[in-house]
């Protein structure tokens, strides 16, 4: 099953059978995630609620229960949480005035790193686990752990979702430079670069709709990414 939202301002919360190839709606909001037989979701006041859901019917078995309120909804409409597979969530509440990055171990332990923005988008971590890579501030960042330093990875371009390669040698990102740098037209491409910032930039794909790179197959041969139009995300 594959969940899609469309902005937990106005949106739907739909769930994609596969098996059947088609979708279903069960409410509205953003969806975190499934653990345990409860669906985890946000809606437009920033509620987290679980929600009992039946997977072979497609339905709620039972009303929401709430976790957290005050999550933080980025540009309106995006949540400030996510989920692991074992149902630990990491999330952000509150009034958003300056952001901070921070390492949290599996301890609880919290280390926070001089990195700050009003509007982090996208935060990678390498391969390696020695650089981060992010968004902010429409441009692309990389961090490095053990010396602290900071610098833009293409400094001319607006770019936003870096990710990296399976080896760490690269980044992609998503960027809406104009072709040819001429401003009649705009695309929303995906690109890559070396993660030192040496070489070219190389486009990876062009589409007229936003389509922000997700990750690498392990052979490096294909990219997943999404789309967006017209208020609905999708990916592929």
């Amino acid at each position: 099953y594959h969940w899609a939202s469309t902005g937990a301002d106005s949106g739907e919360l739909r769930v994609w059978d596969a098996s059947r190839k088609r979708s279903h709606v069960i409410g509205k909001g953003v969806a975190v995630g499934y653990v345990s037989g409860y669906l985890l979701s946000v809606v437009e006041d920033g509620t987290l609620s679980a929600t009992p859901f039946d997977l072979q019917a497609l339905r709620a078995r039972s009303e929401p229960q709430t976790v957290e309120r005050h999550i933080i909804l980025e540009r309106g409409d995006i949540p400030l949480v996510a989920m692991s597979s074992s149902g630990t969530l990491v999330l952000s509440m509150g009034t958003v005035t300056e952001n901070r990055l921070a390492r949290v171990s599996m301890r609880g332990q919290v280390e926070a790193l001089p990195v700050t923005a009003t509007d982090f988008r996208g935060v990678r971590v390498s391969p390696d686990g020695r650089k981060v890579a992010y968004g902010a501030n429409a441009s692309t960042f990389v961090h490095d752990l053990s010396i602290g330093s900071t610098r833009k990875l293409v400094p001319d371009w607006s770019s936003w979702d870096p990710v990296w390669s399976r080896d760490g040698a690269r980044i992609s990102f998503h960027s809406i430079r104009p072709p040819n740098d001429s401003l009649s037209t705009l695309e929303f491409d995906g690109f890559d670069v070396a993660a030192d910032g040496s070489g070219s930039v190389r486009r990876l794909f062009r589409h007229p709709l936003v389509a922000g790179p997700q990750a690498w197959t392990q052979d490096g041969r294909l990219i997943a990414h999404g789309l967006h139009e017209g208020g609905q995300t999708t990916n592929s």
